[in-house]
């Protein structure tokens, strides 16, 4: 599934995920990576929700491409 989160576009590949900044920037997040990511995410909650301006959702679903134009090559 991809997602838009702020300014970030978000998709999986096979193996991993991948975020993309309007700029064409990257990211590519293998899975114990991305959990680990989720884990600070989670332990600063508390202080990230209170540092936001609003309670509006930032995650937005957006239709699944076809073909990934941005994959990960190692």
């Amino acid at each position: 599934m991809d997602a838009i989160i702020g300014r970030y576009r978000v998709h999986t590949e096979q193996t991993s995920i991948v975020l993309q900044h309007p700029t064409g920037i990257s990211f590519g997040l293998e899975p114990e990576e991305a959990l680990a990511l989720a884990d600070l995410i989670n332990i600063y909650r508390e202080t990230l929700t209170t540092l936001r301006p609003s309670k509006d959702p930032v995650l937005a679903a957006i239709p699944k491409r076809r073909e990934s134009v941005h994959s990960i090559q190692r």
